[in-house]
């Protein structure tokens, strides 16, 4: 539907060329609105009258132009198009706009075909230091698959004794259009003809940022990647400022193997802006790519800071950082993607995990129970044995070993039939419980046997199934079980077999031996943070 007729404004008062240009564009804005409406046929004496105000100008002769040809007045057009030429006869964008109209329409006539060969050739001849002129002949002679006619055009271009920087600059298109550098036998010639212009140009505007920046843009895009790090580096020194060249910068030095200069630019720039996504990710593969993934986590956190991310995102970059260590960021993480992911079960499953490796026992069963909640109402198949394990333990490490214990057989109970040893962890776990509370003996001796049984020589097991035998008093088989924990683990000494062993050794009446496993008891590498789960019973 047509849009409603706007009132003429109120020209009054104004000087008469202020009139005529106010006129002109007043009619200009009402034939554009009929031309998104589709009423051609109404736009086109607006256009026509605007011109008459405002003659040459080169929006309404584009316009009009434009409006005509596609309500077939080809004619009308070329008229248009050839008295701006007229007009303008030292104005070689005029005429790169005729001669284009011309070659649109030589297949139609003979006639329209000569026109636009000699618009061509005029151009060439008039204007031979025009870039754009330069640029069309280029494509033209391709079209034309006249590879030799398009190099001779650029070879003319770059004959010019022009001093202007733009428009040795602007050659650098049309010469990699006119000389390819695909082909590796040709590209060391082709490729100093193409970068002749961008060299003049640097040495006309050596002080120019953008000149710099753009020539070591095009370097870095064709892989002359030393020649762009020379720039960009005399760039980044004059113009600490320019951030985004200091990144191409950090981008090109990892491509000439230069990593370390390259984390440290890196380094800096998030730094001055700590939310810059494209430092932090060229850190966190130069952190990966040495293996480095505990340094990689700061960035991978700060980009989903900054992006944000689904659940998933949020869950895996936590479980690397507990992988790593990282427990306390781990819980800050966590804490941040349950804002925006309230009750995620699998996300209030690991705060759980987190909140347990930083010592904070209670807070690792609140979160357990959230978790339990949350998969209740939208994932119950989270709610298997492996969850009940973890949430036995989080019971039992809060103190509240009554529910660890009705956990850890609720475990046992939901072990798949098909898979039985997925039962083991928790017979173990409620065997070695009821050992270190002095209670049910037996029935521990038949779960942690049951748990060797399902899954043998497993150190944790076996260390558990010694230590039922200590407190049973059989000595010597707690002795030879403990032995065997410690040798499977020789290679990376566990302190709680080792201390089991010797305890074992002493009642035996082994005193050196005992003290000989003492020594291997490794330091504590740090003073981290108490776990809140049990160290013996994984």
């Amino acid at each position: 539907m047509p849009s409603p007729s706007l009132p003429d404004p109120d020209f009054q008062g104004l000087p008469p060329e202020a009139e005529r240009r106010f006129k002109a564009l007043s009619l200009f804005y009402k034939a554009r609105r009929l031309e998104k409406e589709a009423d051609d046929a109404a736009a086109l004496p607006l256009y026509e009258s605007a011109l008459e105000l405002q003659p040459g100008d080169p929006t309404l002769v584009r316009s009009l132009t434009r409006l005509n040809t596609r309500l077939g007045r080809t004619a009308e057009a070329l008229e248009l198009l050839e008295a701006q030429a007229r007009r303008e006869p030292e104005n070689p964008a005029a005429l790169l706009e005729l001669t284009r109209f011309l070659e649109s329409r030589a297949g139609e006539s003979p006639d329209l075909k000569k026109r636009a060969e000699l618009r061509a050739r005029e151009l060439a001849e008039r204007f031979p230091a025009y870039a754009p002129g330069t640029n069309h002949q280029v494509l033209a002679r391709l079209a034309a698959q006249d590879r030799a006619g398009a190099q001779a055009a650029v070879d003319r271009a770059l004959a010019s004794d022009s001093q202007d920087p733009g428009y040795w600059l602007s050659l650098v298109t049309p010469a990699r259009n006119a000389y390819p550098l695909d082909d590796p036998e040709t590209r060391p010639r082709h490729l100093a003809i193409v970068t002749k212009g961008l060299e003049k140009a640097l040495t006309l505007a050596a002080a120019d940022p953008g000149v710099r920046e753009r020539a070591a843009d095009f370097y870095a895009g064709v892989e002359e990647t030393a020649r762009a790090v020379e720039l960009y580096e005399k760039l980044a020194a004059e113009h600490p400022g320019n951030l985004d060249a200091r990144r191409k910068l950090g981008q090109c030095l990892r491509i000439v193997g230069r990593e370390k200069d390259a984390e440290a630019l890196f380094g800096e720039l998030v730094k001055i802006d700590a939310g810059d996504l494209v430092a932090r990710r060229a850190l966190i593969s130069l952190h990966e790519a040495r293996g480095d993934t505990a340094g990689a986590l700061p960035h991978r956190a700060e980009v989903l800071r900054v992006k944000g991310g689904d659940a998933k995102e949020y869950g895996s970059l936590a479980s690397d950082m507990l992988q790593s260590g990282q427990a306390p960021e781990a819980v800050s993480l966590l804490r941040r993607g349950l804002f925006y992911h309230p009750d995620t079960a699998p996300l209030l499953l690991l705060l759980a995990r987190a909140r347990g490796e930083t010592g904070d026992a209670t807070g690792a069963l609140e979160s357990m129970d959230e978790a339990a909640a949350a998969a209740e109402k939208r994932v119950p198949t989270m709610l298997d044995d492996k969850f009940h394990y973890s949430w036995g333990r989080a019971a039992l490490a809060a103190g509240d070993t009554a529910r660890a214990e009705k956990l850890f057989r609720e475990s046992i109970r939901r072990a798949p039939r098909a898979e039985p040893e997925r039962a083991a962890p928790a017979c173990n776990a409620l065997g070695y419980l009821w050992i270190t509370s002095g209670e049910r003996l037996d029935e521990a001796g038949e779960l942690i046997l049951t748990a060797n049984s399902l899954v043998p020589e497993h150190p944790p097991y076996l260390d558990s199934l010694g230590w039922w035998h200590f407190h049973k008093g059989y000595t010597a088989e707690a002795v030879k079980v403990l032995q065997k924990a410690a040798a499977l683990t020789a290679d990376k000494p566990d302190p709680e077999i080792l201390r089991h062993l010797a305890e074992a050794l002493k009642k035996a009446g082994r005193e050196p031996e005992a003290a000989e496993v003492l020594q291997k008891i490794p330091p504590p590498a740090s003073p981290a943070a108490p776990s809140a789960l049990p160290v013996s019973s994984p």
